[in-house]
């Protein structure tokens, strides 16, 4: 069932049994129903907005599943630091013990909560980002006011917050995958939409991400709704983030390349390639492309916690694969155990944002600047 309503979600208006198609489009005019009327009630003012002592940041989407918000959060977090700017980033920490009463993650000099505790992508962020604290919080308003009284930040970046309307962004950006950008357009639960096209009106630009895989023509179906906001294009450049050495005493002849993304010298290696993400059939292409020989494969559900059953099924197939190599993203390498023996070599898929020009980085420059000069 799950695979049939997936089918429906993410494949053509046609797709899938009748009597499916007909259930969630009924659902999803609940859902819209239930958007509509929460947007009147902000635009009314039944239920106020709240405004931080600093600049806000937002980086999110209009679809379900992965158009890179991570990694463009730890870009943005990056860049702006670069001008200056002291910067906190505060992520909902789905699916972590700590996303209702919130708490931090990384102090901005070491992490101080598990990936258990904060969720994945905001353990990934904490990782990756050095002396930029990393706060969790169901309630961003909340969070925002923790963040200001202990590590006073000029700016407040948030991740996955297009629809957390409740809280005032002075930068509004909205990420939009190049392949599908609406999906099929339709709203959840019969398509990926959380929102209709319309809201994107009330972001201050869009990013097209993987570009390079549909960047023209994507562009063009975009702009079309956009009303004259700035659009830019980004790609995903992967990398190899962490080699764990899969053999007691035996050094791996695989190399990070944090520093010069890619994933070179993995070419005609056989591998096994396993994850729990919103897209795994494109993280396998990915693979793919780099000259990896696949030699098998495990898949799970977006933010999938690996049982230790699972684990040792991984192990023991990769094994009997004969593959040279395992392969797995960094996003489910934060939800492993780190006492895990491999059989050989686990590679750790990293992904970095591209963009091919000083375009996007001036835009952002500008509006923090403007929002100053405002204030």
């Amino acid at each position: 069932m799950r695979a049939q309503i997936e089918t429906v979600m993410q494949g053509d208006i046609q797709e899938g049994p009748g009597w499916l198609r007909a259930g969630l489009s009924a659902a999803a005019g609940l859902y819209r129903a239930g958007i509509r009327l929460r947007k009147t009630a902000y635009a009314n003012g039944w239920i106020k907005t709240a405004r931080l002592d600093c600049r806000v940041v937002s980086v999110g989407n209009l679809t379900l599943g992965g158009t890179g918000k991570t990694p463009m959060t730890i870009y943005l977090a990056r860049l702006i630091q670069s001008y200056g700017y002291r910067v906190a980033v505060i992520s909902r920490g789905y699916k972590g013990s700590a996303e209702a009463q919130g708490g931090v993650v990384s102090d901005g000099t070491g992490l101080l909560m598990p990936a258990s505790a904060c969720g994945d992508e905001a353990y990934m962020m904490a990782r990756a980002l050095e002396n930029i604290p990393v706060l969790v919080g169901r309630d961003r308003y909340a969070i925002g006011r923790t963040a200001i009284a202990k590590f006073d930040p000029e700016v407040v970046l948030l991740d996955d917050a297009f629809q957390h309307i409740r809280l005032v962004r002075d930068i509004d950006l909205v990420l939009l995958d190049a392949e599908k950008p609406f999906g099929n357009g339709k709203l959840f639960p019969r398509g990926v939409l959380r929102e209709e096209k319309a809201a994107l009106q009330r972001c201050s630009a869009v990013v097209l991400t993987r570009a390079d895989q549909a960047g023209t023509a994507a562009s063009v179906i975009v702009d079309q709704v956009l009303d004259g906001k700035p659009l830019f294009q980004c790609v995903h450049q992967p990398y190899i983030a962490e080699v764990i050495s899969g053999k007691e005493g035996h050094a791996s002849q695989i190399r990070q390349t944090t520093d010069h993304p890619g994933l070179n010298g993995l070419e005609g290696r056989r591998g096994y390639v396993f994850s729990g993400i919103a897209d795994n059939t494109r993280f396998h292409r990915t693979i793919e492309q780099s000259g990896v020989h696949i030699c098998g494969t495990s898949q799970f559900g977006d933010h999938h916690t690996y049982s230790e059953t699972e684990l040792k099924h991984i192990v023991n197939a990769a094994e009997e694969s004969g593959a040279e190599l395992i392969m797995t993203t960094e996003k489910d390498y934060s939800r492993i155990p780190l006492n895990v023996k491999w059989p050989s070599d686990l590679v750790v898929v990293g992904v970095k944002i591209q963009f091919s020009d000083g375009a996007f980085d001036r835009f952002i420059l500008e509006q923090l600047k403007l929002k100053r000069i405002q204030g």
